[in-house]
């Protein structure tokens, strides 16, 4: 496993980009963020490559291939995976098995629970709350992961 993980030097700005990422990502679920003018600056011109139409699976002929869009949301997502991958796969100072069983046995916890969730967000969320509980679930195992080995180790750490 530890040919797998990243150096532990990483570990400590990743930490910062993740929860701070995750906390803005929040605070944009929840649009708190609607009418702050500096999400301007991420309105550009990107590829449709799919042209979809606003409605989902919709697709459209003559729609352009070029469209104008806030792309605050996308660079969240990219920023909020990556940091939390490094985060969560960082060696730590003393890298050992009972360490590796620890990621191992938070790695399974945080799937059971983000399915369990998913599952009964599906059960009972409906429409287009549906797609913004989506986008939680999208870096929740994550989320999930840190917390969780997070506590695992500080529980090793001071017993």
């Amino acid at each position: 496993m530890k040919k797998f993980l990243f150096p532990h030097r990483y570990k400590t700005v990743s930490g910062w980009i993740f929860y701070l990422s995750c906390l803005i990502g929040i605070f944009y679920l929840l649009e708190w963020f609607d009418e702050i003018p500096l999400f301007d600056l991420f309105e550009i011109t990107v590829p449709n490559i799919f042209r979809l139409s606003v409605e989902l699976f919709v697709f459209e002929e003559n729609r352009s291939f070029w469209i104008t869009n806030n792309i605050f949301d996308e660079l969240l997502v990219f920023l909020v995976t990556i940091s939390g991958l490094i985060n969560s796969f960082s060696a730590e100072p003393i890298e050992d098995e009972f360490i590796s069983t620890m990621r191992y046995d938070a790695l399974v916890w945080s799937l059971f629970v983000n399915s369990g969730l998913l599952l009964f967000a599906t059960a009972f969320i409906y429409g287009t709350a549906y797609f913004s509980v989506m986008a939680f679930f999208l870096v929740s195992i994550l989320v999930f992961f840190n917390l969780r080995f997070k506590i695992m180790l500080y529980r090793h750490y001071h017993s």
